[in-house]
């Protein structure tokens, strides 16, 4: 599978999570920020403690370990329940996408050396980054 249709089925995939949220909760309304916290403890947390856990890994100089834990916690919090509010969920499933996407092509660059897929890698790390630090603002204006 070619890298857009990797990007364009996981982010389909964050689509349809968000719109079925999106009806269940009333569209961008705050399903409030006990539900939030009941999520992020349930769910969200271990899936953030293992990202933060594979930077250090990463620092450490075990590049191969930090791409396959970030790709295996993307794909986990892709698979997990979505946050209770249709924009947490957006930001939480895109950076999952962007996760998954980017820790697999981390991994495929270092099993064949590729200039091209390393890059492609570090922007959908960037990208999924930048969605993460948007769930947090967002987190953060609900508490």
């Amino acid at each position: 599978m070619t890298r857009i249709a990797r990007v364009a089925a996981a982010l389909a995939t964050v689509s349809l999570a968000v719109t079925c949220l999106a009806g269940q909760t009333g569209g961008a309304s705050t399903s409030g920020s006990v539900n939030v916290v009941d999520w992020d403890s349930n769910y969200g947390l271990a899936i953030e403690n293992a990202l933060v856990n594979a930077v250090s890994v990463f620092d450490k100089g075990n590049v191969a370990q930090a791409c396959a834990t970030i790709a295996k916690e993307g794909k986990k919090g892709l698979s997990d329940p979505y946050p209770p509010n249709s924009r947490l969920a957006f930001h939480w499933g895109a950076a999952m996408a962007f996760d998954e996407i980017g820790g697999t092509e981390c991994s495929a660059a270092l099993a064949n050396p590729n200039k091209t897929l390393l890059n492609q890698a570090l922007n959908s790390l960037s990208q999924g980054q930048t969605q993460l630090r948007d769930f947090a603002s967002e987190v953060k204006a609900l508490l």
